[in-house]
């Protein structure tokens, strides 16, 4: 009689995934009623614009190859007249710009960024600004004015959507779906890092950087999870979100060093743990600035990545440490 081995049972179940895959490749190859919401009800009104001139004269906009940064542009354009969707709506994405539109010459939204302390970012941040459009207003003349950091007119006309507002959010949630699936990946591995750390490595006595692993994990997630261009979508507080990111980014440096000290086993702990210090005096000085509203983090942006180059070099220093040291041991 021939035993159920655990050999046998793997086999079976690849077997099995090789079924699901055929049945879920023939599944999505059927034809359907589409009963999502994701029915690309809008459109990308990336066409028909036009840059107005400080001197009144107007000049053709382009989707591409309008690749200089302007710190103030005036476009127009007429929107469509005859539109197949129900209700419609107009979303813009500004990217620390401050914004004003007009509707067949009647300013229908206008937003001017009010630099408020503490933890105040002194420029917009990036945001998506939704705008109703009626149906009398369907075929009238539009006016945009962004003011503010230099952006090119190639990226503003890629970020003018117009149709139904359950379509476009779906068109911008699904654009961002990897890096929200990578966002939330690293977050839950960091969590489970900390949970092993708790719940395994701390009851046994045997820490094996775990907990750093975690908390640098987490952080990573987080600051990936805030410059998702969708959050907008899910948070009201978009400032919030704005300082988390760099708050998440300045966290990530000093439990990378400690989880590379507990890899090498201490052979570099005396520089690793002084740069450490380092970091956290930087930190602290970067975290207060910005509280007081002496500088803010945007305004910060150097010295923070300078601290993320900075440890990057001292990783790859400390592991090149490391290989020197095998290789001298299997010389001699």
């Amino acid at each position: 009689m021939n035993r159920i081995t655990e050999v046998k049972i793997r086999f079976i179940y690849l077997l099995f995934l090789i079924f699901v895959l055929i049945f879920v490749v023939a599944s999505s190859m059927r034809y359907y009623d589409k009963l999502g919401f994701y029915e690309e009800k809008f459109e990308v009104l990336q066409s028909g614009w036009q840059r107005v001139l400080p001197d009144g004269s107007k000049k053709r906009l382009f989707s591409t190859g309008e690749s200089v940064p302007e710190k103030e542009l005036l476009i127009e354009r007429q929107l469509p007249q005859d539109v197949p969707y129900a209700l419609t709506s107009l979303f813009i994405r500004t990217v620390h710009q401050d914004i004003t539109v007009w509707i067949d010459g009647r300013v229908v939204y206008e937003f001017k960024y009010a630099d408020i302390p503490p933890f105040n970012s002194k420029i917009p941040p990036i945001s998506w600004v939704r705008i109703p459009v009626q149906k009398d207003q369907l075929g009238k003349m539009i006016r945009i004015e962004l003011t503010g950091r230099g952006r090119t007119a190639e990226n503003t006309l890629g970020g003018i959507y117009f149709g139904e507002d359950v379509s476009i959010i779906c068109a911008i949630l699904w654009k961002n779906a990897l890096q929200i699936l990578a966002a939330f990946c690293l977050m839950f591995l960091g969590i489970g890092m900390w949970v092993e750390y708790i719940l395994v490595d701390k009851k046994k006595g045997d820490e094996r950087g775990a907990y750093y692993t975690g908390v640098s994990l987490f952080f990573m997630g987080l600051w990936l999870g805030c410059q998702i261009d969708a959050r907008q979508l899910i948070f009201n507080n978009i400032l919030l979100l704005w300082n988390l990111e760099y708050l998440s980014l300045i966290m990530i440096p000093i439990p990378a060093l400690l989880f590379i000290n507990k890899v090498e086993k201490g052979l570099c702990q005396r520089e690793l743990f002084l740069l450490s210090f380092l970091i956290f005096i930087c930190d602290t000085l970067i975290i207060f600035s910005a509280g007081v509203g002496i500088f803010s983090f945007a305004e910060l942006n150097l010295p923070i990545d300078l601290l993320g180059l900075i440890t990057a070099i001292e990783v790859l220093r400390s592991f090149y440490m490391v290989w020197k040291k095998i290789s001298t041991s299997l010389g001699s």
